[in-house]
This record gives C-alpha cells, structure tokens and sequence, in this order.
C-alpha cells in the first residue's frame, strides 16, 4: 500500500493555498496559526519540496505548490461528495407548532426565517388559534402564555410580559392631550377578554380610585385592541410582546411610563410523556430561551 500524510496536512494545505494566509487557514479550520504551519512543514518533509514560499510579508505558493493545488482539491471534493452520497440528503421531517394567532403574528413570524434557513429538511406548520389553549394531541409543539408552572412538559420561556399602555399619537396633542394616568378617565378603554381585571389592577397600582365611566370596548386578543387603540379610539392596555411591534411602526405611542408587571410570559412547551420528533427537538434547541 502507499503511505500517505494524514487528511489534516492536505485540508491545512488546501486552505492556506486558496487564501495565501495560514492566519486565514487557521480560523477556518477551527485551530491555531501554529498549527497549520506544522501541519504543512510536515507535509512538505514528506513530499521532499517546499510548498510555499515564507516572505516577509505572507506566503506565496512554489511552483511545486501550483502543481499539486488542483490535485489535493479534486481528492477533497471527491472525497465529500462520495461521504454525502452514503449519507444521502436529509430526510423531510414534519412539524406542527400551535400558537396563539397574535404572537405567531408578531414574533415567532420575525424569527422562522432563520429557523428555516437551518433546517430546510423540515416542512414546519404554525397552527394559529386565538385563545391560549393549543392543541397537543396533533401539535408537536405549542406556545402559551403563563407563569411557566406546566406539568409533564419541558418549557422554555420566550417572553416576560407587561400590561402597557397604547393609544394613537393624535391623542398626545390638543387641549385634552394625555399627560398623566388620572387623564384616562376622559376616554374609552379597550379591554382584552381573558385579561379584563389588569385595567382595574393598573389603575390601583397608579392610585387612581376609578376609571371613570367612559364607553368600553371588548376584544378577543391583542392586537385588535392595538388597532383600535392605532385609529385613535380610546386606549389600549396589552402585553408589551405587541406593543412594542406597533410602537416601532409608529401606529400607536405609549402615553405613560408607568407599567404593570405580569407574572406571566410566553413558554414554548414539548410534551415529556410521550416520544418527540427530532424536528420538535430541533426547534427546541434553536428557539431563545430568556431568563
């Protein structure tokens, strides 16, 4: 049989070739610079002729070095195209995460590309529902919104929520322009179902003893709530996740500073009691967990 180097002389040589740089070659390689020149002075004692030539500014390849470029180069890209026919292309995988139709809308739909973009051998279903009960008895996954106290699931926590404040810019200027929390009992109130009591609980939390008795709205989620709120129609009080999203696009402002702090978030969950998928698993491990 031929004696041959190891693999790692001619992957050293290859790169530092194709970059003229063995600083280069080293951060693609994942190793040190030392390394690399090693790997390539043993390679060149082996072969019995220089490779590169050392100048006091970088490195040049010798004319021997010219010669045996394009051979290392074809063994290397034979060598990975015959390991990815064994392999064979990744096998398409399903994925079905339930969510909430407001945060699906405004956050986890900002952030799939990426997960996508990572994973193309997995075709992903966002299941939206309004309120916050998933399915997951046919969702591999599901997002909700709590305090994280969720049995026989592991959980990751996406968010730490507010209640906010939102109202439309026009309502900042004129004779009767928000300017302090006692200000609210001149307008309507947009309430979301679910989390009707955390007007009740700001106000407290302001020391305002009412409300006032101006007209109110209900809604089922969120978001309508901020587009009411956006057409200058009264004022919004929901989850900061969405208000923020808004803020930035400039539809609706936040009058007051004052906030009130929920003991709630948004946890991704994956059931324990039964077997996930290895693209449930995927998704688990990419998704940010906060603190």
């Amino acid at each position: 049989m031929f004696r041959l180097p190891p693999l790692n002389f001619f992957r050293a040589f290859e790169a530092a070739a194709r970059h003229l740089s063995f600083t280069k070659a080293a951060e693609e390689l994942n190793c040190t610079q030392a390394s690399v020149s090693q790997q390539i002075r043993a390679l060149e004692q082996f072969i019995g002729r220089p490779l590169f030539q050392r100048l006091p500014r970088g490195i040049s390849l010798t004319e021997a070095g010219y010669a045996y470029l394009p051979a290392v180069q074809a063994s290397i890209q034979h060598l990975f195209a015959a390991t990815n026919g064994l392999m064979g292309p990744p096998r398409t995988q399903n994925l079905v995460i339930s969510v909430p139709m407001a945060f699906a809308a405004y956050w986890l739909a900002l952030r799939i590309k990426q997960f996508c973009a990572l994973h193309s051998h997995i075709n992903v279903t966002i299941h939206c529902t309004i309120w916050n009960s998933p399915d997951l008895e046919t969702a591999d996954l599901s997002i909700r919104l709590g305090n994280g106290d969720w049995r026989e699931m592991q959980a990751k926590r996406l968010t730490r929520e507010q209640a906010v404040v939102a109202c439309s810019p026009d309502l900042l200027r004129g004779p009767n322009a928000l300017r302090k929390p006692a200000d609210i009992r001149g307008y309507p109130l947009i309430h979301v179902l679910g989390r009707h009591d955390n007007w009740g609980k700001w106000a407290a939390a302001q020391n305002l003893t009412d409300l006032g008795s101006g007209h109110a709205i209900w809604v089922d989620n969120s978001v309508i709530a901020l587009q009411i709120a956006g057409s200058g129609y009264g004022l919004a009080l929901t989850l900061g996740t969405f208000v923020n999203f808004f803020v930035e696009g400039k539809t609706v402002v936040c009058p007051f500073k004052e906030a009130l702090d929920l003991d709630q978030g948004y946890f991704i969950l994956r059931p324990t009691d039964r077997h996930s998928s290895s693209a449930a698993k995927a998704f688990m491990d990419w998704i940010p967990e906060i603190e």
